[in-house]
């Protein structure tokens, strides 16, 4: 039933956007949607044998809706604006139960000058350099995105811990300093993650409403010197450690980026760093219940057990380049661990190499290769072969 109350509503809300659009030039539509074929190799090396091969080794092939996002905008003068973001993602399908719809941002601007800017509403906040523009599927050289911004990969390695995906209000802006130099800043807030939130068969308070107390802030500091950009962000909140017994926890996030064009090339880079304050007690109960865990399990034991720490990390780097304005490849490699994940404990490599075409600035068929190694508990090998062909479009 609210699956079929969210349909409705878009369908209403599309019908009366097109409506408005006839009438007024004002009222921006668009969009970007990008679909995938994937045949993937999985390889899970058990130190015995014991299981089926079928578990061992499988070789999916998938089509894929990956993501569509619909845009709308409309400018109230040349000071105030307004802006919404839906995202299918997935093959996103009510019937069938799987994928994805959701309303990333709906924001009004207010924006005096380059110098300041205001946003309130929901939003992506701008942490590092790829976070905001990770929707911009066209403009984009990936088909599979640097890992901790991939939503494909959110399930398995908790990549919503990585970044803020949401906040409420953003002040930003651009100060020139001299020459092609300027400073770039953001200070946001928002709630806690979506974990917090009332749900629909929540026993108290409104659906939607954070039920702690406690707010996200956060911001990004950078240059911009030509075409150089780096930079610095930085988040401060609180964890839902509650699975654990240890309630909620501050937690940081550490950024950094860089951004550097030259000759054709194009070189990206960022690094995550998330740090978990723990107190004494904390640890003390964390200590308490992997202990209790390890007597109950045989020598050696090949899951996870309360883990001690969640601290993670990420670091991304690639390197483009553009044989035309219409050719493009580019190699890259990722490295994420987190200390609290099956699947990631133990470090997630990521290799990976891609190009494309464009049919002008509407169309992009991309392909794409990616080699990814992890393990499972830290002791069982897991590698995964992904190809990838792709085509990009804005409407």
């Amino acid at each position: 039933m609210k699956t079929k109350r969210s349909i409705f509503a878009l369908i209403m809300l599309l019908s009366f956007s097109t409506a408005a659009f006839c009438q007024s030039d004002d009222l921006r539509i668009f969009g970007y949607f990008q679909n995938n074929f994937m045949h993937e190799t999985v390889d899970i090396s058990y130190p015995q044998s014991p299981v089926p091969s079928l578990f061992q080794s499988f070789k999916p092939n998938s089509f894929l809706m990956q993501q569509m996002n619909v845009f709308l905008q409309k400018d109230f003068g040349t000071q105030v604006s307004s802006f919404v973001n839906l995202q299918f993602t997935n093959s996103f399908s009510s019937s069938d139960d799987i994928g994805a719809l959701n309303i990333e941002e709906a924001w009004l601007k207010y924006s005096p000058s380059e110098e300041l800017s205001v946003k309130f509403g929901l939003l992506v906040p701008r942490f590092n350099n790829f976070n905001e523009i990770k929707d911009r599927t066209v403009l984009l050289p990936y088909i599979f995105r640097p890992i901790a911004y991939e939503t494909a990969f959110s399930n398995l390695f908790n990549t919503q811990d990585f970044v803020p995906l949401q906040a409420y209000l953003q002040i930003y802006g651009y100060l020139p300093i001299s020459g092609g130099l300027r400073v770039n800043y953001a200070a946001f807030m928002g709630n806690l993650s979506t974990d917090n939130l009332v749900k629909n068969n929540g026993s108290f308070g409104q659906i939607g409403n954070d039920t702690t107390k406690f707010k996200m802030f956060g911001g990004r500091f950078g240059v911009d010197c030509g075409n150089l950009s780096l930079g610095v962000s930085g988040t401060y909140d609180r964890a839902n450690l509650w699975a654990y017994g240890i309630g909620y926890v501050p937690r940081t996030r550490f950024g950094a980026y860089l951004n550097y064009s030259v000759a054709g090339f194009e070189l990206e880079g960022e690094y995550i760093k998330v740090h978990h304050i723990l107190s004494d007690a904390n640890k003390a109960t964390l200590l308490a219940e992997f202990m209790a865990e390890l007597a109950q399990l045989p020598t050696n034991p090949t899951i996870l057990l309360t883990p001690q720490s969640f601290e993670k990390k990420y670091e991304h780097i690639n390197l483009l380049y553009n044989f035309t304005d219409k050719i493009f490849a580019y190699t890259g490699y990722d490295f994420l661990t987190t200390d609290d994940q099956e699947l990631s404990m133990g470090g997630v490599h990521v290799v990976t190499v891609g190009g494309g075409y464009k049919f002008g600035d509407d169309i992009v068929v991309k392909a794409q290769y990616l080699n990814c190694k992890s393990k499972i508990s830290n002791a069982i090998p897991v590698t995964t072969n992904a190809y990838l062909l792709a085509t990009s479009v804005y409407f």
